[in-house]
């Protein structure tokens, strides 16, 4: 993990008017690929630069995400937590394949901000079936990335340009 820096905070918090919105309106899924940090630039909590990526649309339901920090040797480690489900289970499926490999995401939240999840360490994938017993429960997939990073999840202010969409 990162050496521990102490820094004060420059800003104040203002409460603005109530025109924010929780919820995820879309997520994509690509394999992690560890890059230099000479690649993968941040400024404060923003992405400036990132090699050219395809990230895979997922049409998936019930996501959500979390973050929190831990104290660990000294140092802050976040834990990125990131749940889904997809809803249909067949032969052409290839959710089976999340769990092969370490995997990153980009949200897109309802406030219209992208946040890259596992973007240094990327993130570990379980996955779980289930069929329900009567023909209202769920047939699909829950799934769930989780990723221990330096920092939060940042911002993607330029994710159309560094992120080639596979839908």
């Amino acid at each position: 993990m990162a050496e521990f820096i102490t820094c004060n905070i420059t800003k104040a918090i203002k409460k603005n008017c109530k025109d924010r919105q929780g919820g995820i309106d879309k997520l994509y899924l690509f394999a992690y690929k560890k890059y230099s940090k000479s690649l993968n630039l941040v400024s404060d909590q923003e992405v400036v630069t990132f090699p050219l990526t395809d990230a895979f649309l997922y049409e998936a339901q019930n996501i959500s995400f979390t973050e929190s920090t831990a104290v660990l040797n000294g140092g802050i480690e976040w834990t990125q937590k990131l749940n889904f489900t997809i809803t249909e289970s067949d032969e052409l499926s290839e959710v089976y394949k999340l769990a092969n490999k370490d995997y990153s995401a980009v949200i897109l939240d309802r406030n219209g901000k992208y946040r890259f999840i596992g973007m240094r360490n990327g993130g570990e994938v379980t996955v779980s079936a289930s069929s329900g017993t009567s023909r209202s429960d769920m047939n699909g997939f829950n799934i769930s990335l989780t990723a221990k990073e330096d920092n939060q999840a940042y911002y993607i202010p330029n994710f159309e340009t560094i992120f080639n969409v596979v839908d």
